[in-house]
């Protein structure tokens, strides 16, 4: 009798566990969050999202979602669900987000297992940051999920405090890292942390660069934040670089761009 009601628990919260991971994995209307701002960025890359990413699932993602439903033969009811996120991963796994071509060549979008041998510890790269044309020089510290570099000098450390306007912040900033003359689509944040080796750069700790696929180190889980605007780095390509700084337009939901950008601002997760 024991063993029945046994199975009836375990029976009981196993359906509930899945369920409860089945809702985690579904964007609908009304959604909002990283996970949304992210696969706004995915359908913008596949030509099916017309709109600046927001993170905020109203009529447009309902839209973009629909039609791409249609033309990969799935259920289109507008519902971002398992089956659609997992065709979509797909699509953009055959090959349509390896490269974009830029004004004056290619940026590649390369997942973190390919770049990591491409930039040893303890060299430097190039790092262009899109929106505001700056570029810097980033020595590469350590760092398995994901790179952890620190400015080379005193001037690239200044040029990363202009960057994000005068003060240090986790924003996320869609970036170009050139190593080897490879043009590879990144995403860095602006905040000193953990232990510094380069003791005259005036840059008290390490920032993280994440690639395609890359992890934070802290739950080694990937982080929507970053994937976004390693997803616009490669939509942007070189053709972009000279351009000054823009405002995005918000389309959906102005007051959601603002709290996104609140929240990655403060969030607590170190990368």
């Amino acid at each position: 009798m024991r063993s029945r009601k046994y199975l009836s628990y375990m029976l009981i919260i196993l359906c509930l566990t899945a369920a409860l991971g089945q809702a985690a994995a579904v964007y609908k209307f009304g959604s909002r969050g990283n996970g949304v701002l992210l696969l706004q960025e995915k359908l913008l890359d596949l030509d099916y999202f017309k709109a600046s990413p927001t993170g905020y699932y109203g009529k447009l993602t309902v839209a973009a979602v629909t039609d791409f439903q249609k033309q990969y033969k799935l259920n289109p009811d507008g519902i971002a669900g398992e089956q659609t996120l997992s065709v979509i991963d797909q699509i953009l796994a055959r090959g349509k987000l390896t490269s974009r071509s830029g004004g004056h060549g290619t940026v590649a979008a390369l997942a973190w297992d390919v770049v990591n041998p491409l930039w040893p510890v303890g060299t430097t790269a190039h790092v262009y940051d899109i929106d505001t044309g700056l570029y810097f020089t980033a020595w590469r510290e350590f760092g398995t999920l994901h790179a952890d570099v620190e400015p080379l000098t005193k001037l690239d450390t200044e040029i990363v405090r202009r960057i994000y306007g005068g003060s240090w912040s986790w924003s996320r900033r869609a970036i170009i890292v050139e190593l080897g003359g490879r043009y590879i689509a990144a995403s860095m944040n602006g905040m000193p942390h953990g232990q510094e080796k380069i003791l005259d750069n005036d840059f008290h700790g390490q920032f993280c660069i994440h690639f395609l696929d890359s992890r934070l180190h802290k739950n080694h889980k990937s982080d929507p934040g970053h994937q976004s605007m390693v997803l616009r780095a490669a939509r942007a390509g070189l053709a972009g670089l000279a351009r000054p700084a823009q405002e995005p337009t918000i389309e959906e939901s102005p007051a959601l761009g603002e709290e996104l950008q609140t929240a990655l601002e403060n969030q607590e997760n170190i990368d």
